[in-house]
């Protein structure tokens, strides 16, 4: 007899558990923002010491870029550089042109629409410069 009233009792706890568990209502997790979890979020948007350093200057790209000129050719086979904050300017004969043959451009006589075209070449020449400004950030 005693048997089965152990039975009998635990039956009713086990219903009793199911039936609480079933109607438990669901409550919503609240998201915990763990520090590894911020550095997560953090390294898609900050840039890696690789990438950095890919564009900190060194000094073999500033020794090239100090030893190197920018040419460019026009269609009227003219070619135009800049050289210690000055213009020139020298004929190209078969593709190919002489820098000791370039006359340096004097522009208080040229006219309105010969500096325009000076100053379009000049924008052309420091396109792709990161620093055509010479200021002092690098």
């Amino acid at each position: 007899m005693l048997n089965y009233i152990a039975v009998l009792l635990t039956l009713v706890n086990v219903v009793a558990i199911l039936y609480r568990w079933r109607n438990k209502k669901v409550l919503l997790k609240r998201y915990v923002y763990r520090q590894t979890t911020l550095h997560q979020i953090a390294k898609l948007v900050i840039p890696t010491n690789e990438e950095l350093l890919l564009k900190k200057p060194t000094q073999y790209k500033k020794h090239i870029t100090d030893k190197t000129v920018r040419v460019i050719q026009t269609p009227d086979r003219k070619a135009y550089w800049v050289k210690d904050n000055k213009f020139y300017c020298a004929d190209v004969l078969d593709g190919e042109f002489n820098p000791d043959l370039g006359k340096e451009i004097k522009t208080d006589s040229l006219s309105k629409k010969e500096m325009n075209k000076l100053l379009f070449i000049l924008d052309s020449l420091n396109k792709g410069k990161e620093d055509d400004s010479r200021s002092s950030g690098n």
